[in-house]
């Protein structure tokens, strides 16, 4: 069950959820993203779209990968969400805060029918065996995925994304 009367800035009514949070989300991941709105200093909106919360078919690999509606077999432990500031300082504080596991940027969304970055956040790291594992970093640009980590030239692709971006 999720604490909403310790969450400060996410509400199970206020925001639009894609999919029930109390249903499907680990309390965990509403917890850590309401403590990173917190230092961020700058609201954060659940995305709306279907999926942004709970997938109930499609990878079981998928940090979002709940399985059946009715009966889920896991809680969501990740969450796409939409920032009322610069990209870069979102995914900046995100990656500095060391409590998500996984961090993708998605350049090719829109929020309310504008462009607009999205911000993966997930808490793999919680599950591993190795909770010092590195957090993982993607971004997608045009529907394709890269890894930084792996690969030189998507490391500098990145940072060309982001120091492009604005809100």
């Amino acid at each position: 069950m999720i604490p909403w009367e310790d969450i400060d800035h996410l509400s199970p009514t206020g925001d639009v959820w894609s999919e029930d949070p109390d249903r499907y989300a680990n309390p965990q991941i509403i917890l850590a993203v309401d403590y990173f709105r917190h230092i961020l200093g700058a609201p954060v909106f659940p995305s709306p779209v279907p999926g942004a919360l709970a997938r109930f078919d499609g990878s079981e690999t998928s940090r979002h990968w709940v399985g059946d509606a009715e009966e889920p077999s896991r809680q969501s432990d990740a969450l796409d969400i939409f920032c009322g500031i610069d990209i870069r300082t979102a995914y900046l504080t995100a990656l500095t805060m060391r409590d998500f596991g996984a961090i993708g940027v998605y350049f090719d969304t829109h929020y309310r029918h504008q462009p607009h970055c999205l911000l993966h956040l997930d808490l793999r790291h919680l599950e591993a065996s190795n909770p010092n594992q590195p957090t993982v970093i993607w971004y997608r640009e045009d529907g394709e995925y890269h890894y930084p980590s792996k690969n030189r030239a998507a490391s500098k692709r990145m940072l060309e994304l982001l120091a492009s971006r604005h809100k």
